[in-house]
């Protein structure tokens, strides 16, 4: 598990430094002349397909890993809703003998839903900027639509927008939930309404 989530988070920072390259390209169109039609012409057609290679990658990664990271996210669910159960259980709980059993085998759970929680929180982040990098290169070609007089390049970077608008390259939670910040609030949010009913239950 923790080679996986090395390995994706490398490609990760792979894929999010090839989408600040064409983010760099996008911005210089800005700043420079577009006189140069051909060559303006040939790095769109450039960009489009390190775009294509970048998204093919992040489609492999969903195909190879997209599984293991549904694992990897239910099982820091399942184990954090264990030690939800076991915290109340302590608090709850009037035998000195079993406090102290359950503490041991609390702090070795812990230990384990710390590492799992870290894993999952890198994976979210990574897949996090992956998904924002990707929207915020097809917001400037949009941009770059507005700006840009030449009408044969402004066609150009219209097919671009509406390219990269198809692609959206995103990791994935075997293919169908998208991996980003947005995850793990909503896992947080479970969590807090399971301790809750708990509370009410033991109470």
């Amino acid at each position: 598990m923790m080679v996986v989530s090395a390995f994706v988070l490398e490609v990760s920072r792979i894929i999010t430094k090839l989408q600040d390259i064409v983010t760099l390209k996008l911005h210089n169109f800005c700043k420079y002349s577009l006189e140069n039609e051909n060559q303006v012409i040939k790095d769109l057609k450039l960009m489009a397909k390190m775009y294509k290679h970048f998204c093919n990658v992040t489609s492999h990664i969903n195909s190879i890993f997209g599984a293991q990271f549904f694992l990897i996210f239910s099982i820091i669910f399942i184990q954090s809703l264990k030690n939800i159960d076991e915290v109340l259980t302590l608090v709850y709980s009037k035998d000195d003998g079993l406090v102290l059993k359950m503490k041991q085998i609390y702090i070795r759970e812990m230990l384990l839903g710390a590492t799992l929680a870290v894993i999952s929180v890198s994976i979210a982040i990574a897949g996090d900027k992956i998904e924002k990098t990707g929207i915020k290169i097809t917001k400037l070609c949009h941009i770059l639509e507005v700006d840009i007089k030449n009408p044969i390049i402004r066609g150009h970077v219209r097919n671009l927008s509406g390219y990269l608008e198809k692609l959206r390259p995103a990791l994935t939670l075997a293919g169908f939930i998208p991996i980003n910040r947005n995850i793990i609030p909503l896992l947080l949010s479970s969590l807090t309404s399971y301790a809750i009913i708990l509370i009410q239950l033991k109470s």
